[in-house]
């Protein structure tokens, strides 16, 4: 639980400091705007394995990262994070999320967010545990920006009783653009 809380406390800090150091003002290199990205989600994990029989969970995932912004009219977005997953089945979660999309970051953009997760099991002292992988791939919205998302995905990941699918469903809320947007 200690290191749980101690990733999602370094991945506030280290974005904190990303406003800290110009004024929470979004940087410009290029052509290319960046800002801050620190968000939550929460949602159903619904299972759609029959390998795996389980009653739909609930998922969190925090992750912190940078989001680019290029382009003219519609604009493209490419928001790199890292983070943390928690998956009802008993899955702790590190992720590497490359998301893409293109739209209005001020108003809204869709997005498609490759999400690579390593980890372990931790299912109590009944069940086996031990090291598992996965994927998810979610289409989601962003809007007003980048403060308010939901997502939707298919996810696998290797469990000792086989693979295990589910479609993951998560709203949430991103800290660094709910701070951008009143600023």
């Amino acid at each position: 639980m200690f290191s749980r809380i101690s990733l999602v406390a370094s991945m506030v800090a280290v974005t904190a400091s990303m406003f800290v150091a110009d004024d929470a003002q979004a940087q410009q290199v290029g052509g290319v705007v960046m800002i801050p990205a620190v968000s939550g989600a929460l949602g159903p994990s619904i299972p759609v394995s029959s390998d795996v029989t389980m009653d739909t969970q609930f998922s969190f995932d925090a992750r912190a990262g940078v989001m680019m912004i290029g382009g003219s009219e519609a604009q493209f977005t490419f928001i790199p994070q890292l983070g943390y997953a928690y998956d009802g089945v008993g899955a702790n979660l590190a992720t590497l999320t490359p998301t893409i999309g293109v739209g209005w970051p001020m108003l809204g953009y869709v997005t498609y967010q490759p999400e690579v997760m390593v980890g372990s099991l931790d299912r109590g002292e009944t069940a086996e545990g031990g090291a598992t992988f996965g994927m998810r791939n979610s289409v989601g919205f962003h809007g007003f920006a980048n403060a308010f998302f939901v997502d939707v995905g298919h996810q696998f990941l290797t469990m000792p009783e086989g693979l295990h699918h589910s479609v993951v469903v998560s709203a949430g809320a991103d800290v660094a653009g709910l701070v951008m947007a009143f600023i």
